[in-house]
C-alpha cells in the first residue's frame, strides 16, 4: 500500500440524467489506500430448454465469464502534479438497450508552476486543483473532452507557463477507445502481444511540427539532453528538443508539443484510436506519466507490461529504477571520436563493451544516479 496525496479509495453509485456513475473519488494526503476493488463483468451461462422429441433433446452451452480488472496507481516523487481517476459506467435497465457499460481511467501529468510576485504568491486556483475538481464523468462522455476541460478551466485561474498532459481510455466489451495529448504514455496488449501504442507529441515529431505551422501556433525549439534506458543496468545520454511558444508577453518552454491548460497556446490535435478484441482474447491496457516510462526499456519491459497484474508493481517498478545505481554509457561512434585525442585513448581503450537491449554496441563510461526523479501514476485494465 502506499500513500499519495490524490487517490481514489472508494465507489459510489451518482445518477448524471439516466446513467449509472461508479466513480472513484480522492481522499486527502497521507492516507493508506489498496488498489480500488473492481466490478467484475460475468457473461450469463445460456441453457436451451429440453424439447419432446426422439433426438437427444437438452444442449447446454457454457460460456465461461471473463475476468476484467482494474487498478491504479500513483507516487508522487518531485513536484506532486500527477492525476489519477478510474471508473465504470453501468446503464440502466432503460437504458441498456441504447448505452453500452465501459470502464474508464485517466491519466494526467501536471508540469509548471504558479509563479511569484515581490515574494508573495499569486492568488490562482492552480490548473491541478482545478482539473482534480471537475466533474470527470462528463469528461469521459463528452463527444470533445478538450473543449470540455478548457471551458471549465478558465484562464484567470492559472499562469500561462501550467498545464498537463491527458490520457484517457474506454474500455468497452468489444473495444478500447484511447484519447491522448502529450507525451503520457500507453500501450494495449492482445493475448500478450502489444498491439497499439500511442504517438507522443514532441517537436521531433514531422506530424506536430506540420500541425503548428497549420495553427499559425509560435514558438522556438531548443535542443538539451535526456536518459533512454538501453537495459536493465545502463543508459545513454541523448539529444532531446524543447519548445519554447510565444504569445504576447507569454512565454514558456516545454519538453512536449500539446498540453491541455496553458491558455490554449499549444494548439491541440488529439489523438484517437479506437482497438477492438473478442470475448476470448486476453487483453491488458497500460497508460501512464513519464515518471513511468522513462524508466522503460521498450526492447525488454514490454512482457512486464503485458502482465503486471497491479498498477502498484508497476509503481514500486518504477520508483525502483528512478533510484537505482545506472552505468552511464557511450556509443560506439562517440568513442571512435574521443579515441583520435591522445589524451582521451587510454581511458576510451579500457572502456567495456556491451550490447544493449536494441542490438547496437555501447560502452560502459561511469557510474551515476539520477540527480532527481518524476511523479509516477498509471492505470492498468486487464480482461483474462
Amino acid at each position: 500500500m502506499t500513500t499519495v496525496e490524490q487517490v481514489n479509495v472508494f465507489q459510489f453509485e451518482a445518477m448524471i440524467g439516466s446513467r449509472n456513475i461508479y466513480k472513484n473519488e480522492h481522499i486527502p494526503t497521507g492516507t493508506d489506500v489498496s488498489p480500488l476493488p473492481f466490478i467484475e463483468e460475468e457473461e450469463p451461462v445460456v441453457t436451451e430448454e429440453p424439447v419432446a422429441t426422439e433426438e437427444p433433446s437438452a444442449v447446454v452451452i457454457d460460456i465461461k465469464p471473463r475476468s476484467r480488472k482494474m487498478s491504479y496507481g500513483i507516487k508522487q516523487l518531485d513536484s506532486s502534479q500527477d492525476s489519477v481517476f478510474t471508473g465504470s459506467y453501468i446503464p440502466t435497465a432503460e437504458d441498456a438497450p441504447f448505452y453500452e457499460a465501459f470502464d474508464w481511467g485517466i491519466v494526467a501529468d501536471g508540469h509548471g508552476k504558479t509563479f511569484s510576485l515581490g515574494g508573495r504568491r499569486e492568488p490562482f486556483m492552480g490548473f491541478k486543483e482545478a482539473f482534480d475538481a471537475l466533474d470527470h464523468e462528463e469528461i469521459v462522455f463528452s463527444e470533445d473532452p478538450i473543449a470540455y476541460i478548457q471551458e471549465m478551466i478558465p484562464f484567470h485561474l492559472y499562469p500561462a507557463n501550467v498545464g498537463a498532459t491527458f490520457l484517457m481510455f474506454k474500455a468497452f466489451k468489444n473495444r478500447i477507445e484511447m484519447f491522448s495529448v502529450g507525451d503520457s504514455s500507453a500501450r494495449v496488449f492482445v493475448n500478450k502481444k502489444l498491439v497499439y501504442k500511442n504517438e507522443l507529441h514532441k517537436i521531433d515529431s514531422e506530424k506536430e511540427v506540420k500541425r503548428l505551422f497549420d495553427q499559425k501556433i509560435k514558438y522556438t525549439f531548443h535542443s538539451g539532453i535526456s536518459p533512454r534506458i538501453l537495459d536493465e543496468s545502463h543508459l545513454i545520454m541523448e539529444r532531446s528538443n524543447t519548445v519554447t511558444f510565444y504569445r504576447g508577453i507569454s512565454n514558456f518552454g516545454l519538453s512536449l508539443t500539446q498540453s491541455i491548460g496553458h491558455h490554449n497556446m499549444t494548439g491541440f490535435d488529439p489523438e484517437r484510436k479506437t482497438i477492438e478484441f473478442n470475448d476470448e482474447d486476453e487483453v491488458q491496457i497500460v497508460i501512464g506519466s513519464d515518471g513511468v516510462f522513462d524508466v522503460v526499456c521498450n526492447e525488454i519491459d514490454n512482457p512486464f507490461l503485458a502482465n503486471v497484474e497491479e498498477a502498484e508493481e508497476l509503481v514500486d517498478f518504477a520508483e525502483a529504477r528512478w533510484k537505482q545505481q545506472w552505468l552511464n554509457s557511450i556509443t560506439q561512434e562517440a568513442r571512435n571520436n574521443y579515441m583520435k585525442n591522445l589524451r582521451d585513448r587510454k581511458k576510451m581503450e579500457s572502456l567495456v563493451e556491451f550490447k544493449g537491449a536494441d542490438g547496437k554496441v555501447y560502452y560502459e563510461y561511469e557510474s551515476t544516479v539520477f540527480p532527481e526523479y518524476d511523479d509516477i501514476s498509471c492505470v492498468v485494465w486487464t480482461q483474462r
